[in-house]
């Protein structure tokens, strides 16, 4: 299978303790999370078997963004990419 690039949602940093502590309990994107591991992403594993070029963004990481952004009404890609950087969640 081919390595894709590095997804750690629960990360920590060195200042704050991690990014779900920032995230308020019972944020939606709990259950998002819970939802998007529970889903079949076979395919998308199968269409990245080439070892060319950089490597790929995880599936659960690009169907959670927009999975996330169909929950906040957003689908632009550069509406998204905005939340991206300024929404913990």
């Amino acid at each position: 299978m081919r390595p894709y690039r590095e997804y750690t949602p629960d990360q920590a940093f060195l200042l704050p303790p991690s990014l779900t502590e920032l995230i308020p309990e019972g944020d939606p994107v709990f259950f998002l999370r819970e939802v998007i591991q529970r889903l079949d992403l076979e395919a998308f594993h199968k269409a990245y078997r080439c070892e060319r070029g950089q490597p790929p963004y995880h599936p659960e990481l690009v169907v959670g963004l927009y999975l996330y952004g169909a929950m906040r009404r957003t689908y632009s890609s550069r509406r998204l990419a905005e939340l991206r950087q300024r929404d913990v969640a």
